[in-house]
């Protein structure tokens, strides 16, 4: 009897986990509200951003592969906003999503400044 309560209770988890993840994976996939360039414009800085990552707890720097160096802070700042575009696109507020990716942008774009000087 345990035995398969136990089975049951295992499948109905799997299950649930296959679920969400292919919801979630939907939801992030698709743009409805967001033009094509507005897309490819965030998955390039899906995929910058996704690169930075902290190696140490209470680290305070993070160094990207073209050399420029974030925050912890400003790392955590550019996934939430990440986030945000990915919702805003889903939810069809392509305004709000074009304004995030646009702070996004500039704020990679003043770290790539200081490479150059």
């Amino acid at each position: 009897m345990r035995i398969n309560s136990y089975l049951d209770w295992a499948t109905s988890l799997r299950l649930q986990l296959i679920l969400s993840v292919g919801l979630l994976s939907a939801q992030t996939a698709r743009g409805d509200g967001c033009d094509a360039t507005l897309m490819h414009t965030y998955s390039r800085a899906r995929l910058y951003v996704s690169a930075l990552h902290l190696d140490k707890p209470g680290q305070v720097r993070v160094a990207a592969s073209d050399g420029a160096v974030y925050t912890a802070g400003e790392v955590f700042w550019l996934k939430g906003q990440l986030r945000g575009v990915a919702k805003a696109c889903s939810a069809g507020h392509s305004e709000i999503a074009a304004t995030r990716l646009s702070d996004i942008e500039s704020t990679l774009q003043s770290h790539q400044a200081r490479l150059a000087d």
